[in-house]
């Protein structure tokens, strides 16, 4: 590992946008820390390509933060003016978030659906070969987090980003197609 490259995710406890503080700051970022842990560590996940790997995690003193075995070139919303950033890899960055979406999307019995909520071009990194990687976790819904993750304390006040009311009560399927539609659009 010694000269590996790595991304660190630091949850500081306040949106900063919204300047609003998460409530009970230390059990919220528990959660969030524990939801990325069991999703990114679930045998099913493991090999997701679109997906990042945890190499380490803190939580120690209301302090958490991951290590990501991630190299990224920079969020699709960075690039999007970069030269470098041609139709073609737009393309491949397209179709990779599409792959991850129908996996999401297909049902694991007993586990239902995954819903994201903050699909949205600055929530996703590309790394070194344009690949798309989600790497915010936080406002997933559904699939193994069915039985205890809708007690979050604030679930339905974060659900943000392109948002098409039409969708809202037509399920999963409908709000995902329209927010991989805003990123194609966006691209």
């Amino acid at each position: 590992m010694e000269g590996q490259q790595v991304t660190v995710k630091i949850w500081d406890g306040v949106n900063k946008k919204n300047r609003r503080n998460y409530g009970t700051l230390g059990t919220q970022n528990e959660l969030r820390l524990r939801a990325e842990l069991i999703l990114l560590k679930h045998r099913k996940l493991l090999s997701l390509p679109y997906l990042v790997n945890v190499i380490g995690y803190c939580h120690e003193n209301e302090h958490f933060s991951v290590v990501y075995d991630l190299k990224p070139l920079n969020s699709m919303h960075n690039l999007l003016l970069n030269d470098t950033f041609t139709w073609s890899k737009r393309i491949k960055a397209a179709l990779g978030l599409a792959y991850l979406l129908k996996f999401l999307h297909t049902p694991d019995p007993p586990n239902e659906k995954y819903l994201v909520c903050n699909i949205a071009a600055p929530h996703i990194m590309l790394d070194q070969e344009y690949n798309p990687k989600l790497f915010d976790f936080g406002m997933f819904r559904g699939g193994i987090f069915s039985n205890w993750w809708y007690n979050y304390p604030s679930k339905n006040d974060e659900c943000f980003g392109y948002a098409d009311p039409a969708t809202i009560g037509g399920g999963i399927s409908a709000q995902q197609v329209y927010l991989f539609y805003c990123v194609c659009i966006y691209l």
